[in-house]
């Protein structure tokens, strides 16, 4: 008769209790295939994820530049700044309007509403400025519209040489960025340290009397020559053609052919005729020196869903095998990537840490068996999240990690919970497979119910827009990703390692 009864104590409940929680109870293997499955999905999962320094950013400002060379302030003031001013305030969704006039450049920064499309304001804007009459100035470049963003570094290259002109050490410059240009991920390499090339076109005075051309008429001309332009797509049977000119110079010698004058007799007056033509520099001065010695430096930008460590590793690559020119010396004057490497790194080694902490508070609570699945169950979870980041565009980052690392006390509260139902049913009598069944089934309600408001107290952390918290963003997507996988974990696997007679508490913690 006692044997009934102890055997009678061990069966799983019937009824409402019986259900899938039964079913991995008694069936250990098929807990440890989710368990595996969910596992290594989600390390895998993890390899593939890029390594960022910060989530996206949404500044919400679209800028507007506009060049002018040789103007004094107030004139870029009058002419660039307050027009462009005048045509864009009172747009529905811009906030503020905050402008800048330096000597030879005018840039606004125009900041968004809280809820406004930032593309659609954008595009506004561009036709806003576009419609502005007699804009730019003659002596002012066409505007620069474009949404502001964060240009997270991955590192910094000096390009060096005590021998090479300026020319010549912008030209390896412009190698090594050629270069680096070719490395998948890497779409955004600037030069800074270096004069801007410019095309100087001096006309003659006497030669442009000559031949009855003006200064305005010779400016067009060499406007319209100089572009790239499409004229549409040429629809045909075996497809679409796109028409296209592609005539945009680039380099002196190339001006000098430009046909100002062709008269029925054959003769033709070119803008090499008239003007003397070189490649030169943009006036001013720029001193950039790494240890005395004149240099060039090549700013390589992340981009967006590429990582930061491959990114900066394919680099280091490059100029492994890079054949440096003669008299020139190329090194990584900053590197970027190594110390957002560290800060992670050390971020997960505080949760790491966290976890052991964890585990020691628990063995003094339950026996050895108990503390150890609850606390697998907390990198079991993060791990298994892992697997939702690809598919939710989230990467490995300071927000990211963040969130993780706020989850490591409530992941460990569901499979608390779930341990010590678990364990009070075993008090009252039951046997280790009812007991496991019981007591999983009879939280399962309240664990779903704290993890939904955990997430649902996360949410307004979606809607911080100030580019200051704008880092927390990622919290909901993470809480809800975690949480989840915890509760499958505290639900279904958990209870099928707790589900057994034996206890693995020797003395002395079976004693404690």
């Amino acid at each position: 008769m006692n044997a009934t009864t102890d055997e009678s104590r061990d069966q799983p409940p019937s009824g409402p209790i019986a259900g899938w929680i039964a079913y991995f109870v008694g069936n250990p293997v098929a807990a440890n295939l989710l368990m595996l499955f969910l596992l290594v999905a989600g390390v895998v999962s993890g390899a593939r994820i890029a390594v960022e320094a910060n989530p996206e950013i949404d500044l919400r400002t679209v800028t507007v530049t506009v060049r002018s060379p040789g103007s004094s302030p107030r004139e870029v003031e009058e002419d660039i700044v307050r027009r462009v001013e005048e045509s864009v305030i009172g747009f529905q969704g811009v906030e503020r309007v905050v402008a800048t006039a330096t000597e030879g450049m005018g840039t606004i920064n125009i900041e968004l509403t809280t809820f406004a499309n930032a593309d659609k304001v954008l595009d506004d804007i561009k036709q806003a400025v576009d419609g502005i009459e007699n804009f730019p100035p003659l002596n002012a470049e066409r505007p620069h519209v474009e949404l502001t963003e964060v240009n997270d570094q991955v590192m910094t290259l000096a390009v060096v040489s005590d021998v090479l002109n300026e020319d010549a050490l912008r030209r390896a410059a412009e190698k090594v960025r050629r270069e680096l240009l070719q490395l998948p991920g890497t779409s955004r390499v600037n030069m800074f340290g270096t004069r801007d090339r410019e095309i100087a076109i001096e006309l003659n005075e006497v030669e442009l009397r000559r031949h009855g051309l003006s200064l305005r008429e010779v400016a067009n001309i060499v406007r319209r020559a100089s572009l790239n332009l499409t004229f549409g797509e040429l629809q045909t049977e075996t497809g679409g053609v796109v028409l296209h000119t592609i005539s945009k110079r680039t380099v002196g010698r190339e001006f000098a052919g430009i046909p100002l004058i062709t008269r029925l007799d054959g003769t033709i007056v070119t803008l090499g005729d008239v003007a003397d033509i070189r490649d030169a520099f943009v006036d001013g001065e720029v001193i950039a020196k790494v240890d005395g010695v004149p240099a060039v430096f090549v700013r390589v930008a992340h981009t967006r869903g590429q990582s930061l460590i491959e990114s900066a590793r394919d680099i280091r690559n490059l100029l492994a095998d890079y054949e440096v020119p003669q008299d020139v010396d190329v090194f990584v004057w900053e590197d970027r990537a190594e110390p957002n490497h560290d800060r992670l790194a050390r971020l997960a080694q505080t949760g790491i840490i966290g976890v052991i902490l964890v585990f020691l508070l628990l063995l003094l609570v339950f026996d050895l068996r108990a503390a150890v699945w609850i606390t697998l169950g907390i990198p079991f979870s993060i791990a298994g999240s892992l697997l939702f980041f690809g598919p939710a565009n989230l990467s490995m980052n300071l927000g990211t990690l963040t969130a993780l690392f706020l989850m490591i006390g409530l992941v460990v509260d569901d499979a608390l919970v779930v341990g010590e139902g678990i364990a009070a049913e075993r008090e009252r009598g039951l046997g280790p497979l009812a007991a496991a069944v019981a007591g999983a089934r009879s939280v399962v309600s309240p664990i779903t119910v704290a993890a939904t408001t955990t997430v649902l107290a996360f949410v307004p952390f979606y809607f911080l827009l100030h580019p200051m918290f704008q880092v927390v963003k990622v919290f909901p997507l993470v809480a809800f990703f975690v949480l989840v996988v915890s509760l499958i974990e505290a639900v279904f696997i958990l209870p099928a390692h707790l589900g057994h007679a034996r206890r693995w508490s020797l003395w002395p913690l079976s004693a404690i």
